[in-house]
C-alpha cells in the first residue's frame, strides 16, 4: 500500500492536539518529508476537523507543540521543497 503522508500528518496532528506527546514529537520530522502542497493540504484538513484541542494545548516545560509557523521557519533551508 502506498504511503499517504497527508493522512499520516493529519492523524498525527490530531493526536498531538489531544495531548499525545509521541505524536507531538513526530510532527517536525513528518513536515520536513512533505512537499509544500502536501503540508498545506494536511493543515487545511486539520483546520476543518471537528476534533478540538485538549483543554490546554500548552506543552510541558521544555517541549513545544509544532505549528505551521515553526515548519515554515524550519523548512526554509530545505532545498527542493
Amino acid at each position: 500500500m502506498p504511503k499517504n503522508v497527508v493522512d499520516g500528518y493529519v492523524w498525527t496532528r490530531l493526536a498531538a492536539r489531544q495531548g499525545n506527546s509521541d505524536a507531538r514529537s513526530n510532527l517536525p520530522a513528518m513536515a520536513v518529508e512533505m512537499t509544500d502542497k502536501e503540508l498545506k493540504k494536511a493543515r487545511y484538513i486539520v483546520s476543518k476537523s471537528l476534533v478540538k484541542p485538549a483543554k490546554s494545548e500548552h506543552s510541558p516545560r521544555g517541549t513545544r507543540i509544532f505549528d505551521s509557523k515553526d515548519s515554515v521557519r524550519q523548512r526554509r533551508g530545505t532545498p527542493g521543497r
